[in-house]
């Protein structure tokens, strides 16, 4: 252990502030003796190494920059996070933390070879244990389904209902990603994109049945299952605004991959509870019948969207139900600020935000579904109304954008970064 450090670790846990999982899983790295070599040069204040993937035979090749305040400037790594941050680097910081001194020279490390193992068997390493039974005699199927029926009234609110739901049903028609991205046959390809787009494609019989299948949407188990590690027109907006910066926090990763648990917060609680009263305000004011929907995807396979509902052949529904116009008594009023979906202006007339993250799952769905507008219905308590967004052609333009984040930033950090 170095007696006084070059690498301070207050420098490490800073570096990495965004990502601090990524510190204990470095901590794990190291502790698992997975950092196989070191080379520091004082003079250029370079930290290189190499890093031991956690669950392949692979070795990923990282590299520190430091600057004249001993703070990381820099960090590559070869694995497929390296374009980001991943605990690779933080490996290699926290042993540079552990081995290096102020007093060193430019120094080199390499991990010994064990000699003098004392081997044991699998038998022996892990010794059978008795089962385990809390009962005496087996319970039968009979029991267990009405165990099942009496917890299903509370659905979800006991969590061993949830544990006792029948496995998802699989839908035909599309593919796991993950699976897909950590298959032999990705790993082996020699154009990893071209292979992943011909594997996710899909043609205008597919998506329907998809989109079948998967009505309910929450409800429906297939379509928590289809939507998995694919991009949806709710994030639309905030994939775009990260590309247009570009920068990519790690919130915008959560979110793609469904970190978050919401459903304990009472905006989307609320929302959750009034959508029907939405459609059936929409369907009673515009004389109207509302098709429920399932998710929409693209012939590509991974963008889709699941709009509230369908009216007829070329229109599709949206109900927002703002928690904070709860109480709202007047929603000319209320909608005053601009930071809203819509908003009032000066003359009481009713004006588009198009930069509303709103409106690019709107437009997302509006592409997704080919139809040519849009009801949104805004409902509180005490007042709603039902504003009509048209199909914005020039908004396609961004499809594009999507697929190239999703083919080049989001597949990449879902490779290096299974756990999320």
């Amino acid at each position: 252990m170095a007696s006084k450090h070059v690498l301070r670790f207050s420098v490490i846990v800073n570096f990495f502030k965004e990502e601090e999982k990524l510190i204990s899983r470095g901590e794990n790295a190291v502790e698992s003796g997975h950092v196989t070599d070191m080379i520091f040069d004082s003079q250029l204040l370079v930290l290189r190494g190499n890093v031991h993937a956690s669950m392949r035979d692979r070795i990923y090749k990282v590299e520190l920059k430091l600057d004249a305040d001993k703070e990381i400037m820099d960090a590559t790594c070869t694995c497929p996070r390296g374009q980001y941050m991943c605990h690779h680097m933080a490996a290699l910081a926290i042993f540079g933390y552990q081995n290096i001194s102020v007093t060193d020279v430019s120094c080199q490390w390499s991990k010994k070879k064990p000699v003098g193992d004392n081997v044991k068997t699998i038998k022996e390493l892990f010794p059978k244990v008795k089962d385990h039974r809390s009962v005496a005699d087996a319970i039968p199927d009979s029991k267990v389904d009405e165990f099942k029926q009496k917890l299903s009234i509370y659905k979800n609110a006991v969590g061993f209902c949830w544990l006792l739901k029948d496995d998802p049903k699989v839908v035909d028609e599309i593919l796991d990603v993950e699976s897909l991205v950590f298959a032999e046959d990705y790993l082996k390809a020699q154009d990893k994109e071209a292979y992943l787009i011909d594997k996710l494609k899909m043609d205008q019989h597919k998506i329907e049945n998809v989109a079948l299948k998967t009505t309910g949407q929450a409800e429906n188990d297939m379509w928590l299952v289809a939507r998995k590690n694919r991009l949806t027109s709710s994030n639309f907006g905030a994939i775009l605004a990260a590309v247009n910066r570009n920068k990519y926090p790690p919130s915008l990763f959560k979110k793609l991959t469904e970190s978050y648990t919401l459903d304990g917060i009472k905006a989307i609680q609320w929302g959750k509870q009034h959508e029907s009263s939405g459609i059936s305000l929409l369907e009673a004011e515009e004389n109207l019948k509302v098709q429920k929907s399932g998710l929409w995807l693209d012939t590509c396979g991974f963008l889709g969207g699941s709009p509230d509902g369908l009216v007829n052949e070329d229109a599709i529904v949206e109900v927002k139900c703002p928690y904070k116009l709860r109480e709202s008594k007047s929603l000319a009023e209320d909608l005053k600020d601009k930071t809203y979906i819509i908003y009032f202006d000066e003359n009481d007339i009713i004006q588009l935000n198009e930069n509303h993250l709103y409106y690019h799952q709107i437009q997302g769905n509006l592409w997704l579904t080919k139809r040519k507008f849009c009801y949104l219905v805004i409902w509180t308590p005490q007042e709603s109304l039902i504003y009509s967004i048209a199909a914005n052609k020039d908004w396609e333009k961004n499809v594009n954008i999507l697929k190239t984040f999703y083919l080049n930033v989001y597949i990449p950090f879902l490779c290096g970064n299974k756990e999320v």
